[in-house]
């Protein structure tokens, strides 16, 4: 149905059309495995891909081709928050590491903030905003 939607919008007038792909979905919250792999390790993990669900990722593989096919702007949260081998645990708050996402799925507040910043960055390099 999203092809539909594109294709409504444009019928509409609307030019510019920006999808925001899916967050990386974990099997187990992500301060759980925080705390896993701080207990068999002594530190507090920045990445990982233990508990990792790979389906968003193919979700969003999918996304990318509809960017092309259908000249809308995609915005992948995994390629934010993922590289090749593993996916955001923690980011840096005040100085200290806090979980990205607080549960399976959701950001927390420091996650927020960061992807926010992050996203910033390319909106405004990209003008995707004009």
């Amino acid at each position: 149905n999203l092809r539909k939607t594109i294709a409504f919008l444009k019928g509409e007038g609307v030019n510019k059309i920006i999808i925001i792909g899916a967050l990386p979905n974990w099997k187990l919250s992500v301060p759980k495995i925080i705390l896993t792999q701080w207990t068999k390790t002594g530190e507090i993990p920045i990445r990982t891909n233990s508990f990792l669900d790979l389906t968003p990722m193919k979700i969003n593989q999918s996304l990318k081709a509809l960017d092309l096919e259908e000249r809308v702007i995609f915005i992948s949260h995994t390629d934010a928050m993922c590289d090749e081998v593993a996916c955001m645990l923690t980011v840096k708050s005040q100085e200290k590491l806090s979980p990205v996402q607080w549960d399976f799925t959701h950001l927390s507040s420091e996650g927020s903030i960061w992807l926010i910043d992050h996203f910033k960055i390319e909106i405004f390099q990209n003008n995707l905003l004009q």
